[in-house]
């Protein structure tokens, strides 16, 4: 996420232009997906859940949220001396905020902003490590992160700090809480460059996955929402196995140009019954 946010900063630049779109573009599809979303769990578990606060985001719709915020205060914010910097200091001390509360996505918003500007700021780097490399440290960090995984404790601990989830009271004291946010952004900044460092200049195949992202981070959404409810979760080698089948599922269908076509004629429709078009 800090990636995709990092990527979600870079395609910004046309700050007027995205403030003026951001409500259609993604405040509408966060209303709607929490409201399908709320209706579905309300006939399933007989609970109002999301529809009860439609402010707090379900699964991955804290996304759009984010997104909507940072482009409505991105004209504004970005005039502000040493943004950046103030950026990194608030995802770090994002952890002592321990009475903040989900709405708005408030947690993530505020944690994850440093990504969004460093990419309206820094864009692609023209500085990349070598392609070879990059992805040869990556392999090995997957390998890493495999092994913390069976170690519950710190799978748990780690995952809460990276989604920005954690806060003071879940440390002994506040000052580890800093200093696990602190290494929390080191490498997070880190495995960005990976990444990008990983990706060719040149890739068809990518290229056409970004030409149009909401449909397909939408659905995958309701996709795993239906994963998570009908499998046992208990099997993990089961859970992986379908998890895996709904991620290529995901890729192959939802980016498709007719299904995209198909979503984006129901947005707009939406949005003119709603709004007048000048």
């Amino acid at each position: 996420m800090p990636l995709f946010l990092y990527v979600s900063g870079v395609l910004s630049q046309n700050v007027e232009k995205r403030r003026e779109k951001a409500f259609c573009d993604l405040f509408v599809p966060y209303l709607l997906f929490q409201v399908l979303v709320g209706i579905v769990i309300l006939v399933l578990t007989k609970s109002g859940g999301v529809l009860q606060n439609i402010f707090v985001p379900y699964l991955g719709a804290w996304y759009l949220l984010t997104l909507f915020i940072y482009r409505l205060v991105l004209p504004e914010v970005r005039k502000v001396r040493g943004v950046l910097v103030m950026g990194v200091l608030i995802t770090i001390i994002t952890c002592l905020m321990t009475e903040l509360g989900n709405e708005f996505a408030l947690k993530k918003t505020l944690g994850f902003f440093v990504y969004f500007i460093a990419g309206y700021f820094i864009g692609i780097p023209n500085k990349k490590m070598p392609l070879a490399i990059s992805r040869i440290i990556l392999v090995l960090l997957i390998i890493v992160i495999i092994f913390i995984s069976w170690n519950t404790d710190w799978y748990d601990i780690a995952l809460l700090v990276l989604t920005r989830n954690a806060n003071a009271n879940d440390f002994s004291s506040w000052y580890i809480a800093v200093v696990a946010y602190s290494i929390a952004f080191i490498g997070t900044t880190a495995v960005c460059y990976l990444v990008i460092s990983a990706i060719p200049e040149k890739c068809v195949w990518l290229e056409k996955q970004g030409q149009d992202t909401m449909p397909m981070y939408l659905s995958h959404l309701i996709l795993f929402m239906a994963i998570g409810y009908l499998v046992n979760k208990n099997n993990w080698v089961v859970t992986v196995c379908i998890s895996i089948l709904g991620i290529c599922i995901s890729i192959i269908v939802f980016s498709q140009k007719w299904y995209r076509s198909i979503f984006k004629r129901v947005i707009d429709r939406i949005n003119k019954v709603f709004f007048k078009v000048d």
